[in-house]
């Protein structure tokens, strides 16, 4: 079984197993879903894909968020469960959930263009009358889309359709020095969308997509799809955020061991953020967690601080504000209100379960 460890521990921060027996569930999935969708070719193989209408591709994309998801869950566990036991150990809370990443056709127009995006209902839409399938997948990072969950977020993404020249590919951005975020803004409608400046000086590559091969991410791989919608594609993917740290463990060999004293919880609370603050001197990603841990501690200084590092530019203090208060809220920098920010409530009263701020507490009370 391939060490699924170094995904974290890479400057590129992906990557791709091959040697797994995932093409044959392809034709079991496609069917799955078929079923439901009352489609009856398949669609996998290059000479039908491209014969997929959009409302096809919608219905495909429904079918597995709904009708098809107990049973396509059925179908990944065994590709997932193992690996997130050997990363983060037995007392991980998670839910596998599969979602498809639907992409129909768009002209070459609406590939170079520069779009603005708007929300409604906290939903983000491309144009009104269209889906956002057909458009390209902004640049981005995940930390924020997966509401600051925590650094180590795993994506495994599972491509279904032909890798084949015209369809929209998945693109990595890798990172030339230091592991970080990069320059973001709001202003094209897309609240962490990689500024474009910064998306011209990035190496961007496309892994291998060969249907079978799992293809894994973390929260801070720069990722974003191909220009070119000549030919549908279809993906699926899991998402899985950490409901503690105890990964420091299984991922870098630390002992928590000593949490298990009889100590005050700011005593154990200061342990974990001394432990963090010399991990993240050499693997930047837990920057984000000791951020958090400062802020806990009701250090909020030092926690925009950690997080300053964390990024490639200059950062300023409004976003970082709101950047340490999503964490303990489990919210997207987008939706951090002015009242949360400035709220005077202690930080620790304030953690949403299932946020990082949680994540950190959690990982307390297991070896407490």
């Amino acid at each position: 079984m391939q060490d699924y460890k170094k995904l974290f521990l890479s400057k590129e921060q992906y990557l791709v197993d091959d040697s797994t027996d995932f093409k044959s569930k392809i034709p079991t999935i496609v069917n799955l879903i078929n079923n439901y969708c009352e489609l009856s070719t398949d669609w996998s193989h290059a000479e039908n894909t491209n014969k997929l209408t959009e409302s096809e591709l919608i219905s495909i994309q429904n079918a597995v968020s709904g009708a098809a998801q107990q049973s396509l869950v059925s179908l990944f566990s065994p590709y997932i469960e193992p690996h997130l036991t050997k990363l983060f150990g037995e007392d991980l809370k998670y839910q596998i959930r599969v979602s498809a990443q639907v992409k129909s056709r768009w002209s070459k127009q609406v590939g170079e263009e520069n779009r603005i995006g708007f929300f409604i209902d906290d939903i983000f839409y491309e144009r009104k009358n269209q889906p956002n399938m057909a458009f390209p997948t902004r640049a981005h990072q995940d930390l924020d889309n997966n509401a600051n969950r925590g650094s180590h977020t795993m994506i495994f993404y599972f491509q279904i359709t032909d890798a084949i020249p015209g369809s929209s590919a998945l693109e990595f951005g890798e990172f030339e020095n230091d592991i970080g975020i990069l320059p973001f803004s709001s202003k094209w409608g897309y609240p962490n969308e990689i500024e474009h400046d910064a998306q011209e000086k990035i190496n961007w590559e496309t892994p291998d997509l060969t249907p079978g091969n799992i293809l894994l991410m973390s929260g801070l791989t720069p990722h974003r799809s191909s220009k070119v919608g000549q030919v549908p594609r279809v993906a699926l993917n899991v998402k899985i955020q950490p409901s503690n740290i105890c990964y420091l463990e299984h991922i870098y060999g630390v002992s928590l061991e000593s949490l298990r004293d009889g100590k005050k919880f700011e005593t154990k609370l200061n342990m974990m953020k001394e432990t963090l603050m010399e991990l993240s001197k050499k693997y930047r990603l837990l920057l984000y967690e000791r951020a958090v841990a400062d802020f806990l501690l009701g250090n909020k200084s030092l926690a925009k601080q950690a997080l300053r590092e964390l990024c490639l530019f200059d950062i300023d203090d409004k976003s970082l504000d709101k950047w340490i208060v999503a964490s303990v809220l489990k919210k997207v920098l987008y939706h951090v209100t002015e009242d949360e920010i400035n709220c005077s409530i202690k930080p620790y009263e304030r953690v949403v379960p299932f946020s990082s701020g949680h994540a950190l507490l959690e990982t307390i009370n297991l070896y407490s």
